[in-house]
């Protein structure tokens, strides 16, 4: 059974249970009482109880005699017990002894009580053997109690201590030594009381004390004298009483102890019972020596001499080989810590584990432990006093652990110098953990780790980085975003070691399904892309971290995060130089599930926005303009648009009527007079079509040339020209067999165009597309485009065509937006035939013919009729042709 913890845990749950037992005793100004723990001193009518100074909280025992417990005893009697008593207490205060009951607090009288108190008690050794009278409630921590061998040993050990220091030193007889005069304290230490029938020596010739006999007298009450039962026989007999009797008297307690309380002869009170009875002693009975150990038997024998001179002294007993054991001497070791010096501890703390592990556990929380814990004031001795205190948490419960042990090391847990401590601690911190509650671990434990993060060694930084997933469910949120993670990502970025670097990720990782979305997402993966090291190992840690969070439905990475930060670093880790072919395919897998992913959401979101919405965000399609602006469709707005993106010709805005308005016709006057005030060579027509004016932007396509490889330059763009123009839907056909003579010979270009030009519909047709073949006025006269002083230049028909002189005109302007070559003003000069029948360029400029019919069955030209009125005055080169 758990004695000492049962102890240990009543004390602290009945602090007001006897609120009522000092009723006006000075006592409890200074203390405050708790539960019953103890009964002792003669006839056990002491009751002990637990207590604590108000002042400091030091633990007391608070011993309390009740006068009404005198009420049927005679007025002489209640006076001679209550001096003896007093006496007793009296006594003990001036004593000064390990092994004596120390005394805190004097003896206060009341009315009602007599009352002081020592140091903490557990209980009087008669208790622990059974003897339960005057208990008002049943002392729980001392059920089913026995004694362990180590625990009988040392205990006898110190009761003969303290005999010798009283016959030597202090030259005093106690003559009471029985179980009711020999305390427990609360370190299991045996301590000697009862002080009650003490007599002092008187000094002698020779350097020796003299006694003085008092006899047993049975007509006084049994409480005023010693305990018959425990008297060595001289008592009765007469003679010289010597230091011997006290020996006599521990021979039966001895007894006493090993056989469950019973002494080897009752006397019931009688004086003339212990006379009939010593002769006995004369020659021990087998009978006593039944329970007594054998390496214990002869040395007790010599204590139950019948002649006191053959008995022991207290010192020679304190020399027995019973004495002589490992544990026993351990147990002394400690006693005398105090008379050691530092180096002679640490040669002792060093070898106790060896010993320490042979203890029985109750004897190691109560007697060992608090030797241990009282020297953790010296913090060079701690990590040689840890191992042991290790050993001790091993045997004990979570419960002992608790109340016993977990208090001593809570200042312990503080230090960090030397660092042997925490090094420790943290080796061993799977058993504190196991031991320690959940509240005493966020309490006292987790700073420790907090605090041993940041340290400077190497080992201490591994266990504090394999100890962190253990305990990750148990870190508050606060401390998790202020105290670890910040602790840790540093170790991961500024780690001098590369092994702390990797085991810091590896720690990060682990901790991930403990942490919170907003943790990782804002806290962790920041973090990792600034990591420099580009070692393996480092980057496998931070890949799994990266796919661990990439993986976890509850961290829910997006895919902006994805595609800003993470997989640009992902991608430029790939070609690292460090990586093998197995890494470099596992950083490969990663990369394409993550791209996998961004490919998906952006669909899935660029597939749910409106059609609205859609068109607010994305630019128009320019296909869309265009083609609209052909179909004269669009409005201003859209041609404006058009005309930025290109940032060249103006789009004509479509005419909503056919007459110009006053201010176009000033525009188209301004740009006439800066052309030079001649031929309207380029200005635009007055009936602007939106088909010429797109055919100018639209590109041609290959594939819509019909000539052979090798063409004229000025052949090829007029039918990449024409052919790239949308015609109109109603107008004359063309047909260039009408401008050949009867001869064969062809008329000069521009007649030609002049005539198509006249022929055609005003919105089918624009100066802005052929600006330089625009009709001459009528009083002027048609000007020859070609010269004969052109080089001749071979041509597909097997003619020749002049090339451009220098002088022409082929620099693009608004006038000419496709570097179309014009010919010098200057120049009057007739096309000059070459050959006979139809000249090349004539030949490539006729188009099929759908019909045979003349020039004149088509539509009428569309040209004003003033305009056409002022030519007719003038000779006209085609009026055969156009019959």
């Amino acid at each position: 059974m758990d004695y000492f913890h049962k102890f240990k845990s009543t004390v602290s749950q009945v602090a007001a249970q006897v609120s009522n037992a000092l009723p006006g005793n000075p006592l409890t100004r200074e203390y405050d009482v708790g539960e019953q723990i103890g009964t002792a001193g003669p006839g056990l009518h002491w009751k002990i109880y637990s207590g604590k100074k108000k002042s400091t909280q030091q633990p007391v025992a608070v011993w309390l005699f009740e006068r009404r417990d005198m009420d049927k005893w005679s007025k002489e009697d209640k006076e001679e017990f209550t001096n003896t008593i007093k006496k007793g207490v009296s006594t003990l205060t001036r004593l000064r002894h390990p092994r004596l009951l120390v005394i805190e607090h004097a003896i206060e009288e009341s009315r009602d009580s007599l009352a002081f108190c020592t140091e903490p008690i557990f209980a009087s050794l008669a208790n622990c053997m059974g003897k339960r009278d005057n208990f008002s409630t049943d002392p729980s921590h001392l059920n089913d109690f026995a004694f362990h061998d180590v625990e009988i040993r040392h205990g006898l050990l110190q009761i003969s201590e303290a005999l010798a220091f009283l016959h030597i030193d202090a030259r005093m007889l106690h003559r009471n030594v029985c179980p009711e005069s020999i305390l427990i304290n609360d370190r299991g230490a045996w301590k000697l009381g009862g002080f009650d029938f003490t007599i002092q020596g008187t000094p002698a010739p020779n350097n020796s004390v003299t006694f003085d006999s008092t006899e047993y007298n049975e007509s006084r009450p049994a409480v005023c004298q010693p305990t018959l039962d425990y008297l060595a026989p001289e008592y009765a007999l007469g003679g010289k009483i010597a230091p011997f009797a006290d020996v006599f008297s521990l021979g039966i307690t001895t007894f006493a102890v090993f056989n469950k309380g019973q002494v080897p002869m009752r006397h019931n009170g009688r004086l003339d019972n212990l006379k009939r009875n010593a002769d006995k002693f004369k020659s021990v009975p087998e009978a006593c020596m039944t329970n007594i150990p054998f390496a214990l038997r002869d040395d007790y024998k010599q204590c139950l001499n019948y002649t006191p001179d053959l008995r022991p002294d207290a010192t020679q007993l304190t020399k027995i080989a019973f004495f002589d054991d490992p544990l026993v001497k351990t147990l002394s070791y400690f006693e005398s810590l105090m008379q050691m010096d530092n180096q002679q501890k640490m040669t002792f703390f060093k070898t106790l584990p060896q010993v320490i592990s042979r203890f029985e556990k109750r004897v190691l929380i109560q007697k060992v432990l608090p030797f241990l814990s009282g020297e953790f004031t010296t913090p060079d001795l701690i990590p040689f006093i840890l191992p042991s205190v290790f050993i001790i948490t091993e045997q004990a419960t979570q419960k002992e652990f608790t109340s016993s042990i977990l208090p001593s090391l809570i200042p312990v847990f503080t230090l960090q110098k030397p660092y042997q401590i925490v090094l420790l601690l943290l080796q061993k911190m799977e058993l504190l953990l196991a031991k320690a509650t959940e509240e005493d671990i966020k309490k006292h434990i987790l700073p420790l780790i907090y605090n041993s993060i940041g340290s400077d060694t190497t080992r201490i930084q591994e266990l504090c980085l394999a100890i962190i997933p253990t305990i990750g469910k148990l870190v508050d949120r606060q401390s998790m975003k202020n105290q670890l993670l910040p602790k840790l990502l540093k170790l991961a970025t500024e780690g001098s070691v590369v092994a702390i670097r990797v085991q810091a990720l590896m720690c990060l990782g682990k901790l991930l399904p403990t942490l919170e979305s907003w943790m990782v997402t804002e806290q962790v993966l920041p973090v990792l892309p600034k990591i420099t090291s580009k070692e393996p190992g480092v980057l496998m840690s931070i890949l799994g971290i990266y796919k661990l969070a990439f993986e976890s439905d509850k961290v829910g990475v997006g895919r902006e995060q994805l595609a800003k930060s993470a997989l640009p670093f992902l991608m430029t880790t790939l070609v690292e130089n460090t990586l093998n072919l197995h890494q470099f395919e596992q950083f490969l897998a990663l990369v394409k599930s993550m791209m996998g992913r961004v490919e998906k959401e952006q669909r899935t979101r660029l597939q749910q926005l409106s059609a609205g919405e859609e068109a607010q965000r994305g630019v128009p399609n320019f296909d869309t303009i265009a083609g609209a602006a052909a179909t004269g469709g669009g409005d201003k707005k859209i041609s404006s648009d058009l005309a930025d993106i290109i940032g060249g010709a103006a789009i004509a805005p479509k005419q909503t009527g056919g007459a110009l308005s006053l201010e176009e016709k000033k525009r188209l006057a301004s740009e006439h007079n800066r052309n030079g005030g001649g031929p309207m060579n380029g200005v635009a027509s007055l009936t602007p079509s939106t088909s010429s004016s797109m055919a100018r932007i639209s590109p041609v396509p290959a594939s819509t040339s019909k000539v052979g490889s090798s063409m004229d330059p000025f052949d090829s763009l007029l039918i990449s020209s024409s052919s790239s123009i949308s015609k109109p839907s109603t107008g004359p056909a063309f047909d260039m067999n009408r401008f050949l003579s009867k001869n064969g010979e062809s008329f000069p270009i521009r007649l030609i165009v002049s005539y198509y030009y006249n022929a055609l519909p005003s919105s089918s047709t624009s100066s802005s597309f052929f600006p330089s073949l625009a009709p001459p006025p009528p009083s002027s006269t048609p000007t020859p485009i070609l010269s004969s002083a052109f080089p001749p230049v071979p041509s597909p028909m097997g003619s020749v065509f002049g090339t451009v002189p220098s002088s022409m005109n082929t620099v693009p302007s608004a006038a000419n937006p496709l570097f179309l070559p014009q010919p010098p003003r200057s120049s009057n000069t007739p096309i000059q035939r070459v050959g006979g029948g139809v000249s090349s360029l004539d030949s490539l400029l006729s188009f099929p013919s759908q019909s045979k019919s003349p020039m004149n069955a088509l539509a009428k030209p569309l040209l004003p009729s003033s305009t056409i009125k002022s030519q007719s005055s003038n000779a006209d080169p085609f009026a055969d042709l156009l019959g």
